[in-house]
């Protein structure tokens, strides 16, 4: 009986150091490959709860999280399900530009009338006829570049580094609170970030989202800011080699018309068009 009893007092021992091993909180730092970590960090907190805490490092794209061996295994399974797939996107992009300009030539045509009467008195009419041609020059330029992308990650177009309506995209950015009202800008450059990601891979649908971005220089702080406009990102669905034409949403159509236009080094405004092209790559296992 003795026996039996000191069996059961180390299997119940054992299982509260078990108990406790299982229940005891670690650190442990995981980096997010996702180039939207935001859903990612949101699960990651429900998994958490008020059993740990939490930090993401936006800097390092590291989630820094001290809980119990049970929620880590949870994180770990749950980053495990959002890693790349064995599949690359390729997406040829045709940047069409049109730049228009006007050229203005000036011109003075004129007459001469000489008139004389029997007195002999002479008299001399002159008519001068001024005229200012104006004639409207429309150029076009295109470039082409491919851009590989892993399922998942991200890519930037470049639209200008300098941008004509900086001010009125700006004041947008501050309407819509991406943009804090005390700050200045300075030095606005634009981009279009890129994030494709495969949704049916038998079937050769991607998704692919453009956000449009601001580069600036923070006049307060002297430091280098980049700002998502993400109430007029578009996202397009598109199959395996289908090309679509991007000049903008529809339904944003007055910030496209600001924010798809740059200078040329000559100082003339141009109009961005793209063309995209999505194909899927599949890397070699």
């Amino acid at each position: 009986m003795k026996g039996k009893i000191l069996t059961l007092i180390l299997i119940f021992c054992f299982m509260l150091l078990l108990f406790a091993q299982t229940n005891e909180s670690i650190f442990e730092a995981y980096v997010i490959h996702s180039p939207q970590p935001e859903d990612i960090v949101a699960a990651a907190k429900i998994i958490v709860a008020d059993r740990g805490k939490m930090v993401y490092d936006r800097f390092t794209h590291k989630l820094l999280v001290y809980a119990p061996r049970k929620e880590h295994a949870l994180i770990a399974e749950l980053l495990q399900k959002t890693l790349p797939t064995g599949i690359n996107i390729q997406i040829d992009v045709t940047i069409n530009e049109m730049e228009d300009s006007s050229v203005s030539k000036g011109s003075i045509s004129g007459s001469v009338t000489h008139t004389k009467d029997t007195r002999k008195n002479s008299k001399s009419d002159i008519q001068i006829n001024p005229a200012l041609n104006v004639r409207s020059i429309v150029k076009t330029g295109r470039t082409t570049q491919s851009l590989v992308v892993s399922d998942g990650s991200a890519a930037i177009i470049e639209i200008g580094t300098e941008v004509p309506f900086s001010e009125w995209l700006i004041k947008f950015g501050r309407q819509h609170g991406y943009i804090q009202q005390n700050v200045r800008y300075k030095h606005t450059g634009a981009s279009l970030r890129i994030l494709p990601r495969i949704i049916d891979e038998e079937k050769g649908l991607i998704a692919i989202k453009l956000i449009p971005e601001l580069s600036a220089v923070n006049e307060e702080e002297n430091n280098f800011a980049t700002i998502q406009f993400l109430n007029v990102s578009t996202e397009l669905i598109l199959h395996d080699g289908e090309t679509i034409i991007f000049g903008g949403a529809i339904n944003n159509k007055e910030f496209y018309d600001k924010f798809l236009v740059g200078f040329t080094k000559e100082g003339i405004k141009k109009r961005i068009q793209m063309v995209l092209t999505p194909r899927l790559i599949k890397t070699k296992k």
